[in-house]
């Protein structure tokens, strides 16, 4: 007895085209391809890479914006503090950065008209404290915002502090101008923090 072959659906059954296009398939991409693929990719990192190189530059604003920020709260919060203290008078047996009597986080801050000092005394003109290492040492705004040397390039004047971003970027800077008088408000200047300050 014959072996049983089934029958083929003649529309299943494959055709010589089929067999055509399966021997002439291609095995890989062609030159033109790849060259093209490849000059897609060089325009794409040309256009990209120049956003990733310039990243330092942003940081250090974005590092001053913070400095900025933290200047601010923390002379809303003395302020706040200083308030609810009954507002004392500022002296030089009350006010200074060893005889204050506001404290924050265990730290005497120094302060003049109801907000932080620069100099450290609790009187304008730092005389007290000479140099701006001794300075800021004993600033009040120095203390109350936790601001650090080893984080910011800081240095001051007698009533003006100014934080930034490293040595090799002086101009990338905030500035805190201590109350210049009862009633007044520390002058906190961020106007130097910008793109091409901090580059």
């Amino acid at each position: 007895m014959p072996a049983f072959q089934p029958e083929i659906h003649p529309a299943l059954a494959p055709s010589s085209t089929v067999r055509t296009i399966r021997l002439t398939a291609q095995g890989g991409f062609t030159l033109i391809e790849l060259i093209v693929v490849i000059v897609i990719l060089g325009i794409l990192a040309a256009t990209a890479l120049p956003k990733f190189v310039d990243l330092g530059a942003d940081a250090r604003v974005a590092k001053m914006q913070a400095a900025t920020g933290s200047l601010k709260s923390a002379a809303a919060l003395f302020r706040a503090q200083w308030l609810v203290l009954s507002s004392p008078a500022s002296t030089t047996t009350n006010s200074s950065s060893t005889t204050s009597t506001i404290v924050q986080e265990g730290v005497k801050i120094a302060f003049l008209n109801g907000y932080p000092d620069v100099g450290g005394d609790g009187a304008a003109g730092a005389a007290g404290a000479t140099g701006t290492a001794a300075v800021v040492a004993n600033s009040g705004i120095v203390a109350s915002s936790n601001l650090s040397t080893t984080d910011y390039a800081i240095t001051a004047t007698s009533t003006v502090l100014t934080v930034a971003a490293d040595a090799a970027h002086p101009n990338c800077r905030v500035t805190y101008t201590e109350a210049a008088v009862a009633g007044g408000a520390p002058v906190i200047d961020a106007t130097n923090v910008t793109k091409a300050n901090c580059s």
